[in-house]
């Protein structure tokens, strides 16, 4: 269970940032995203991002700009460029995994 819980963390910490990426790059001057935002585009409570926003920000790899909207970094956008494929991988396993094996 918490390796499983450790992989799932990876999955969103990379979710996340594929959230930021695709507004920064679609949006460049207006990057950011509002907690409440990202909670509805990633499907996960506010409160199980609190970890993962924090990560992200200890690490550089996203900061927060003047209205407390998250914002992805330079660091951020090599370290997703980074970890794609083997984010893509993980995603196309899951979904070839039955629902039951995926709530365990």
């Amino acid at each position: 269970k918490a390796e499983n819980d450790f992989e799932i963390e990876q999955i969103v910490r990379l979710t996340v940032l594929e959230a930021l990426y695709t507004k920064r790059r679609l949006e460049p001057g207006d990057p950011g995203i509002f907690a409440l935002d990202l909670e509805g585009m990633i499907g996960r409570p506010r409160e199980h991002l609190e970890f993962t926003v924090w990560y992200l920000t200890q690490k550089k790899l996203a900061t927060r700009d003047d209205n407390s909207r998250l914002v992805i970094t330079a660091e951020g956008v090599e370290y997703l460029e980074r970890n794609y494929q083997t984010n893509l991988s993980r995603k196309r396993l899951q979904a070839g995994t039955p629902p039951a094996e995926t709530a365990r």
